[in-house]
């Protein structure tokens, strides 16, 4: 099951994948008004598998679908991240280097505090050692 939230031009899903990482597809304008659904979808999704968000480990976010991104939604991601950070866990952001919300992280300079991924199949292919 997931959990689903909408709220005028933005929806956040949130699941559990078979590996138990938190996937979240994020949609539409992420700003100042939508920022802290993020927490309240992974707060509620927690709620639904009875555990709590703290125990959550591992996240994939696709970004993909969104328009837009400001410095609101990026300060609730870096949030994630450091928390996640704090547990050992990790945190993966999934989008083309055209999408908007790579693009903002890139020209503030944030991009390179996350791991990201242009699709899935980069996550799972295996990296290969530099000599």
């Amino acid at each position: 099951m997931s959990i689903k939230i909408e709220k005028e031009n933005f929806s956040v899903e949130a699941g559990l994948t078979e590996s138990g990482r938190v996937a979240i597809e994020l949609s539409g304008r992420f700003d100042h008004q939508h920022a802290p659904l993020l927490s309240q979808a992974i707060d509620q999704l927690a709620d639904q598998e009875g555990t709590k968000a703290d125990d959550f480990l591992d996240f994939v976010i696709y970004l993909s679908a969104l328009e837009f991104m400001n410095s609101s939604a990026i300060r609730e991601l870096i949030s994630l991240l450091r928390k996640t950070q704090a547990k050992n866990g990790q945190l993966i952001l999934i989008g083309e280097d055209d999408n908007p919300a790579i693009e903002s992280l890139r020209q503030t300079g944030i991009d390179s505090l996350f791991t990201i991924f242009a699709n899935l199949i980069e996550v799972t292919k295996p990296q290969s050692k530099k000599k």
